[in-house]
């Protein structure tokens, strides 16, 4: 009975619902005119497949990816015995001869060859061929259903009305097309298979079937996939040059199979599996399966993913397609709330089709890259980039997906050993501000990013999240040797400032800044900066952490506990502002658009506005001043500024930030940054809208800490998660919460902090209870 009214009451409140509206799932993300080029293609993934759709009536392209094709490693030029440099680079830092240190750093540490990062790469560009390029069409229309993770397309021609789907199968693990006719033998095409640079091979393999295979290098990865394709009605034949030739079929399915040899466990050790036995085994083991079978697993699967959460503010429907929503938002400047929670719930789309567990990690472009040499070698960037696509990851209760950070750190760090040996004189492991699908961990480039060490602990940082959503003993245990390691890293690498005895880091950098010394040159080196000791202090506390309940006998404890008591942390400079340096140092570039000094913010963990009210101050203070001298935003800036709000509890500051974002939108609605469509970039935004509804604080949980006016009127969610384990679902109305359940994942008792004072709930794993709101 109890159980019954609590039901009954939920559902009164409206706070039970199976997923997003019907119109907003399907039609919202939906075009009018196919893609000019892949910055407008629809993207589909599965974690480990990808598929950009241009959605052509006459000429399909469709550009394949796979997680783990990547460019072979370059040599790694680590300079030698660098312990000597090092200490003096240090001791010039010390004694203010800081444009000596730069040239030294610069000049005798690191290489500054730009591209010793390996490219992710495409598998295959597939291209299905149909008739004239002239041919008339009419009724035109694409789009994914994001709950299903199905791109589709539809249009008429010759009174023929056409329509294709595309999913990479989450389950199934296979990219399957099917392309449709209202009239039988209405579809003839050839299909072809191509990589850049003719680094593709394909043949046939029997009648209805393409052997693709290749490599991207001596050393590199090798790959092969067999896409075969299935007709209703017609026929199928393949020519000797690889090209598959479909004649007056009624219907056409077809399904790709991809494999590689790439060891995610030691990637300088390829798998020895037969690629195509991999590949043939998959179709096998679906061949008594049907379009509509194959299509119904993985939609429920994804939609068992994006559907557990949802956002609903209310909204009249625009109707509009993404290219006049686009065209109105950059003249407008301001996110609507349509567009808001389409872009929150494209994001979430993304990451689940992006990342999966046991995979690499999603990269700059997410998994969709068509180019040989793209932007940044869509690499992982560690200074922001990959970690601020998983920062949502918890809070839309999809902790798992980020799994792929532990997985890859786990990869990383023998690697980086020697270069933490031989280059900076260090135990444990460490690395820099870029890495790739092979752990490269060398420091180079110039001094402002280049001389960064803290990339495997900001990765650590993000790798630890999910565990504290979850408290998984399997995932902790994992953890904790990634972070004896680091701990022991830095153990070795701080120093004591000669003139307060507090340890610091360097020579090290504020990511990607640039500072001006007495003499007014641009120098980067320093010896302590900000970001450096929030990073360090987060590390050796969760060390600490992890240790005391797995090993609480480990030697290594003491010295960890030593060194974080004399840790140097950041201060509030003379001008009030969060200081980034171990001085107060003038900015050259004042108007720089990454916080890294205001990492104990945003997105660290121990500033906030309960416990640190004054530090707090003085970051809002470091943006202010940055605004002051016209901030340069990009697109990822855009939700890391919107975090800076969200985390000082303002938010309709962070609304104005959230409008920014229309003018750093791609044609599909990747960002774009500088020209360039990005991934990890996107998810700075969704994450600070969140947070304005829901947010733990240490122990707190905070519902509706910082509702918008411009969101006040009314609205609900469901399905957010809390640390360290509280599913909460939320309705409001004129500002004022009006409903609140919460159900727990865990047996405990939870510190909920209402707009209307703090209430303390204990619940045992399961428990669903409704909290007064009064």
């Amino acid at each position: 009975m109890k159980a019954r009214i609590a039901l009954l009451a939920a559902l009164s409140a409206g706070l039970l619902f199976a997923g997003l509206p019907e119109d907003r799932a399907h039609d919202t993300y939906r075009f009018e005119a196919p893609a000019k080029d892949w910055s407008g293609a629809l993207p589909i993934g599965n974690g480990r497949l990808g598929g950009l759709l241009f959605g052509d009536p006459t000429t399909e392209t469709v550009w394949v990816n796979e997680m783990s094709i990547w460019a072979p490693p370059d040599t790694w030029p680590l300079t030698r015995h660098g312990a000597p440099l090092i200490q003096t680079i240090r001791d010039l830092i010390f004694a203010g001869k800081r444009a000596e240190a730069e040239a030294l750093a610069q000049n005798k540490l690191l290489k500054p060859n730009p591209q010793l990062v390996s490219s992710y790469q495409p598998f295959c560009n597939l291209t299905l061929t149909f008739g004239s390029k002239d041919a008339a069409y009419t009724d035109y229309a694409r789009g994914v259903r994001l709950d299903e993770g199905v791109a589709w397309a539809t249009y008429k021609q010759d009174g023929v009305t056409y329509t294709r789907e595309a999913f990479a199968a989450y389950d199934d693990d296979l990219l399957v097309f099917t392309l449709r006719a209202d009239k039988p033998g209405a579809l003839t095409f050839d299909l072809t298979a191509n990589r850049p640079n003719n680094t593709l091979t394909a043949i046939p393999d029997g009648p209805i079937r393409l052997r693709l295979s290749g490599s991207t290098g001596e050393k590199g990865v090798r790959f092969e996939g067999l896409l075969e394709i299935r007709a209703k009605g017609g026929t199928v034949t393949a020519d000797s040059k690889g090209t598959l030739h479909v004649a007056k079929a009624d219907a056409v399915e077809i399904r790709l199979a991809v494999a590689t040899d790439y060891n995610i466990k030691d990637p300088f050790k390829p798998l020895t599996a037969d690629l195509r036995a991999v590949c043939s085994a998959a179709l096998a083991k679906v061949a008594g399966q049907d379009a509509a079978a194959l299509r119904a697993a993985h939609a429920k699967a994804f939609a068992a993913r994006f559907n557990r959460v949802a956002l609903d503010i209310p909204y009249t429907p625009s109707g509009e397609s993404i290219e006049t929503r686009l065209a109105r938002l950059r003249q407008e400047r301001r996110l609507d709330t349509e567009s808001l929670l389409l872009h929150h719930d494209f994001c979430r789309y993304l990451l689940i089709s992006a990342s999966r567990p046991g995979c690499l990690p999603g990269n700059l472009q997410g998994i969709w890259n068509p180019l040989m040499n793209p932007p940044w070698d869509s690499d992982f960037h560690l200074d922001i980039n990959l970690s601020m696509l998983y920062w949502p990851a918890g809070v839309w209760n999809l902790p798992e997906l980020a799994e792929p950070l532990t997985t890859f750190a786990e990869m990383a760090m023998p690697h980086s050993a020697e270069a933490a040996r031989e280059m900076l004189g260090a135990e444990g492991w460490f690395l820099t501000i870029c890495s790739d699908a092979w752990g490269f961990p060398v420091p180079f480039g110039h001094t402002s990013w280049g001389l960064y060490v803290m990339g495997g602990a900001w990765l650590l940082q993000d790798a630890i999240a999910p565990w504290r959503y979850t408290q998984d003993p399997a995932h902790q245990a994992r953890l904790l040797p990634l972070f004896r390691e680091q701990t022991r890293f830095f153990l070795a690498w701080l120093v004591k400032h000669p003139r307060t005895g507090r340890l610091v880091s360097g020579p090290s950098t504020s990511p990607e800044n640039v500072y001006r010394d007495t003499a007014g040159h641009g120098c980067s080196v320093d010896m302590g900066p900000a970001h450096d000791q929030e990073l360090i202090y987060a590390t050796l506390t969760d060390y600490l952490t992890l240790a005391r309940a797995l090993t609480p006998e480990d030697p290594l404890i003491p010295r960890a506990e030593a060194a974080l008591a004399n840790l140097a942390l950041p201060t509030i400079g003379p001008d009030g502002a969060l200081q980034e340096w171990s001085e107060p140092l003038a900015e050259a570039q004042p108007n720089h658009r990454h916080l890294s000094h205001l990492y104990g913010l945003i997105p660290g963990r121990r500033i906030t506005l309960d416990a640190e009210p004054a530090l707090c101050a003085a970051a809002e203070k470091s943006l202010r001043k940055r605004f002051a001298h016209n901030y340069h935003i990009v697109g990822w800036s855009v939700g890391l500024v919107g975090g800076v709000h969200a985390r000082l509890r303002q938010g309709d500051a962070a609304m104005e930030t959230f409008d920014y974002a229309t003018q750093h939108l791609c044609a599909n609605l990747f960002t774009n940054t500088t020209g360039c469509p990005q991934v990890s970039d996107m998810n700075g935004t969704p994450a600070a809208l969140c947070e304005l509804l829901l947010r733990t604080e240490g122990a707190a949980i905070h519902i509706l800490p910082a509702l918008p006016k411009r969101l006040a009127a009314a609205g609900s969610f469901r399905g957010l998660r809390a640390e360290p384990g509280l599913l909460v679902d939320a309705a409001w109305k004129d500002g004022r919460l009006t409903a609140l359940t919460v159900t727990a994942l865990r047996d405990g008792t939870f510190d909920l902090r209402l707009p209307d004072g703090p209430r303390s709930v204990t619940l045992t794993r399961g428990q669903r209870k409704q909290i007064p709101t009064f």
